[in-house]
């Protein structure tokens, strides 16, 4: 499954998305504010209100999701806001954070759908850190409090989203490392999604700033008669802010649509955290023999993953620098490193090699390994195991094989299942 959404031009898609923000803004001002509230936003446009934009910000805050935080309205808007977020940071990074085209669509998809569901949970508790500093800060006049209280806003919504992160790497058994936490900002992590749609909050108090001030110092000049403050406010704020993104998108798309768009910040992390990049970057490589270079560091970098994909590369197709039985070698590194499919191919190894070293009698404890462990390999690995030990002259635990071939046949690829016939 290809996520990538960039193929028409960089343009049309932030004129879209540029539109979609101009248009949600301005009905949504014509269907919820009321003549009260559009007259004291022109008033406070055009100076003749004393307030500070924290303060209106509040206004508009509890206008959108509701001034009791624990309510249905409240969860239900900002589980909206939370889907529009996921899509919109989907059409920015998407190609970038689901760049692994070997995946399984159906794993892509899974990931997109838990990503949406913890990003639901992500935001609502970031949108209480938002309204808790907003009201901290509601009476701050002064500039440098004013941008203090953005930039703390900003550091508590990524410390929220990095400890919701963490919560779930330690329910599945794993920690979250600083590698990893450098791969979720760098956008080639799944988690890169719910990471950056958390941020919306952020995002439309940062537009909200930039556009009321444009507004205000437009209302007071000679173009003030093409800044209707007086009837639609929401809607010259609609514009500005639809304005203030579009340029901001088009040199993105344009940027990550060059065949080097992130290769230096790429190199770089790679080098200081291969464990965790290399095999990342690799899946944005155009070329095979760029993609091999980086399995090879992740793997020297102690990743388990690149070595079984440099080690399944070399064996589809062998290049004067790889021996096509170097592939044993990253096989059994990767099987060490705790990648389970990985000791599925050093067991057949065993089995089928006539290269020293290799014993059919040592193959039992990888695919043992693989059947219990193994994700792609499983079926397969439970089969064989199975196989090879009926066939062997000792003792056998007809109960424990049994157990094997039916996980081989419940598996998607099972073949136990004939023999269970059998």
């Amino acid at each position: 499954m290809s996520l990538d959404v960039m193929d028409p031009p960089a343009w049309v898609i932030a004129f879209g998305i540029a539109a979609v923000i101009y248009v949600s803004i301005s009905w949504f001002g014509d269907r919820h504010l009321s003549p009260g509230a559009k007259e004291t936003l022109s008033l406070w446009l055009w100076g003749e209100f004393r307030s500070t934009w924290v303060q209106q910000f509040c206004v508009l805050f509890d206008t959108v999701f509701g001034e009791r935080h624990l309510s249905w309205r409240c969860f239900v808007r900002s589980s909206l806001f939370s889907v529009l977020a996921v899509i919109f940071v989907l059409n920015l990074l998407g190609s970038r954070i689901f760049s692994d085209t070997n995946a399984h669509p159906i794993v892509q998809a899974a990931i997109l759908v838990f990503g949406i569901l913890l990003n639901t949970i992500v935001d609502y508790f970031s949108l209480l850190e938002t309204r808790f500093v907003l009201r901290s800060f509601r009476k701050v006049s002064t500039l440098s409090g004013q941008l203090l209280m953005l930039v703390v806003d900003m550091a508590l919504t990524a410390a929220i989203a990095l400890f919701f992160f963490a919560l779930v790497a330690y329910v599945a058994g794993r920690t979250l490392t600083v590698g990893g936490i450098i791969a979720i900002v760098a956008g080639l992590d799944p988690y890169s999604l719910v990471f950056y749609s958390t941020f919306f909050t952020s995002v439309w108090s940062w537009l909200f700033v930039l556009s009321t001030g444009i507004v205000r110092i437009l209302s007071k000049r000679s173009v003030e008669s093409l800044v209707d403050v007086e009837g639609n406010p929401h809607r010259q704020l609609a514009l500005v802010s639809a304005s203030l993104i579009f340029l901001p998108l088009v040199a993105f798309f344009l940027l990550t649509s060059s065949s080097n768009r992130f290769d230096f910040v790429d190199e770089l992390l790679c080098t200081e955290f291969p464990q965790e990049i290399c095999m990342r970057v690799a899946n944005q490589s155009a070329t095979e023999k760029q993609k091999r270079s980086l399995w090879q560091r992740g793997c020297a970098g102690g990743s388990g993953y690149s070595c079984l994909q440099l080690g399944r590369s070399i064996a589809t197709k062998p290049e004067p620098e790889y021996k096509l039985s170097d592939r044993y070698f990253f096989f059994e590194k990767s099987c060490d490193l705790e990648v389970a499919d990985a000791c599925y191919y050093v067991g057949i190894a065993h089995l089928v090699s006539n290269e020293p070293g290799f014993e059919p009698v040592l193959a039992t404890p990888y695919l043992l390994k693989a059947c219990h462990k193994g994700i792609q390999t499983q079926a397969d690995a439970c089969y064989k195991l199975a196989s090879t030990v009926l066939s062997s002259n000792k003792n056998v635990d007809q109960s424990q094989v049994l157990k094997w071939l039916e996980t081989s046949c419940t598996a998607v690829r099972g073949q136990g299942c004939s023999t269970l016939v059998t």
